[in-house]
């Protein structure tokens, strides 16, 4: 795959998710009623024949038209042009243009916009043929079956879901391309006919979107999204020649020293190898991914790996958490690395918090709000894998740390006013300020032995190395929770490499 240009851009496309719902929401309230007067015409036919097709035909051309579309679609159309008009007139005063737009450019404006408006009525006239042809289609493979009126009703409603499918993805896909049409207007206004393609680079993004990010066009034709695919979320940034400033001595980003021979080789080596498959391919999901596997894993072979290694490991997940565990966990974790651990046991509760019980191989989980399963559960997991298989590689390098730091053991009230729900304070060693917590440590395995080891280490902290092979920390739990998504494994990355690093080593397997 060719090497996208460093661009910098966000994690999600600058068209606004919400107007596009809203969008989408409004298209697809045009064939319901449609639906509606067919199952009625449908409950008081006696029998299906050319005159009833006829009159379903006749419903669907009434109900799902131009004239009824025509109020939302010069709505968000319009919505959509300024969006992009502005976001276009940012991007230029960033590079010091501002625009003025002449009487004369303005009217042009509105020609293009008035021809995206029945470009898109067109679009809703096909709707209407296709649905069309949809019923007729399956009236009669009903009919040649010799199906009820039921039956036959249960086709009609089969199909105007599919239209409605079908109205949101014009929705989607028109909206990007009325903000990208306006976008580029603006930049041709300002005497830019160079432009670079954005995509949303995250797990969505197709490999299309992809291998075109950051590259320069100038034939309108190759214009996001439809010079891509549907649903695309794509955009575009003007192309502006900059004088290069003079090269400055890069400076060398430091390396790991955590003073364990074996560890800080493990991690340079990880790195170095991460770093140059970020180079390449720009995201740290996708970067992560191959590091870890030695290959680009896929969506196909993620879930093949889930029914034949994490099925058998990880019991108990929720709906929400198993649609995470099938699509994302073998993108951060090696097979390898769970066949070498003990299953572990979900328990699902719907208030408190979670936690993870060594004892009896158990995650505790709280289930809402739902989109915060997969980060809790990578988060428990953690705990699990230090416990399971890298107590000692995890206790060297949180003890490295500690030293680095002066023994420094503070209050987390302190240090980010942390406190449990039942009141007690909680102690943690400085040196972790990409999340205070990893700093924690616990004594043992009951809380009993954990604040018998707390007391002695409070009153002198450097007896923390006494207990080196007794301790378990944070460290990997949150480590492996920032690696959730992009957005936390950049920021891991750049508030903590060597942290980063070390996390990347243990969940490909280095130590094992």
């Amino acid at each position: 795959m060719p090497k996208p240009d460093k661009l910098p851009q966000p994690v999600t496309s600058p068209i606004s998710k919400i107007w596009v719902q809203e969008y989408a929401r409004a298209m697809k309230k045009l064939p319901l009623s449609a639906r509606k007067r067919i199952e009625s015409l449908l409950d008081t036919a006696d029998v299906i024949d050319e005159n009833i097709i006829g009159q379903i035909k006749l419903i669907i051309e009434k109900e799902v038209s131009p004239d009824r579309a025509k109020q939302i679609i010069e709505e968000f159309t319009s919505l959509f042009w300024q969006r992009g008009s502005a976001f276009a007139i940012r991007q230029l005063k960033r590079n010091g243009i501002t625009v003025e737009i002449p009487f004369n450019l303005a009217i042009l404006d509105d020609e293009t916009l008035n021809n995206l408006k029945n470009l898109q009525l067109d679009l809703v006239k096909g709707l209407s043929e296709d649905l069309k042809k949809k019923i007729a289609y399956e009236l009669r493979e009903g009919l040649l079956q010799g199906e009820s009126i039921r039956e036959l009703r249960d086709r009609i409603r089969k199909v105007v879901d599919i239209g409605r499918s079908r109205a949101e993805t014009i929705a989607r896909t028109e909206s990007a391309r009325v903000f990208n049409q306006a976008a580029l207007t603006r930049y041709n206004n300002a005497g830019i006919k160079k432009w670079r393609w954005m995509a949303a680079m995250d797990e969505r993004t197709c490999p299309v979107c992809m291998e075109r990010h950051g590259k320069t066009f100038s034939n309108p034709a190759d214009l996001p999204p439809h010079a891509s695919h549907p649903n695309c979320r794509c955009t575009i940034v003007p192309e502006i020649p900059k004088e290069k400033p003079p090269e400055q001595p890069k400076e060398a980003k430091p390396e790991p020293t955590t003073g364990n021979p074996e560890i800080d080789d493990k991690i340079s080596k990880t790195l170095d190898e991460f770093e140059k498959v970020l180079k390449e391919d720009g995201s740290f999901v996708r970067s992560v991914n191959r590091v870890i596997n030695g290959k680009q894993v896929d969506l196909v072979e993620a879930e093949k790996i889930y029914k034949r290694v994490y099925g058998k490991h990880i019991k108990g997940a929720s709906k929400q958490l198993k649609e995470h565990l099938r699509t994302k966990l073998a993108t951060r974790i090696n097979p390898k690395v769970l066949e070498k651990t003990n299953p572990v046991r979900i328990v699902n509760k719907k208030r408190g918090r979670s936690f993870y019980d060594p004892t009896e191989k158990k995650i505790s989980l709280v289930t809402a709000p739902e989109e915060l399963q997969w980060r809790r559960f990578l988060h428990e997991y953690g705990h699990h894998l230090e416990h399971e298989l890298y107590r000692r590689e995890v206790a060297e390098f949180y003890l490295a740390r500690v030293r680095k730091n002066g023994y420094k053991l503070e209050s987390l009230g302190k240090l980010y006013n942390y406190k449990l729900p039942f009141g007690e304070d909680e102690y943690a060693f400085v040196g972790f300020d990409v999340e205070p917590y990893a700093g924690k440590f616990y004594g043992g395995e009951h809380r009993s032995e954990h604040y018998k080891v707390l007391r002695q280490v409070l009153e002198n902290p450097k007896r923390i190395e006494e207990f080196k092979d007794k301790i378990t920390t944070e460290v990997l739990s949150v480590g492996l929770e920032k690696f959730e998504n992009e957005a936390t494994m950049k920021s891991l990355y750049e508030n903590d490499r060597e942290l980063f690093g070390f996390i990347l080593s243990l969940l490909r397997g280095d130590f094992l």
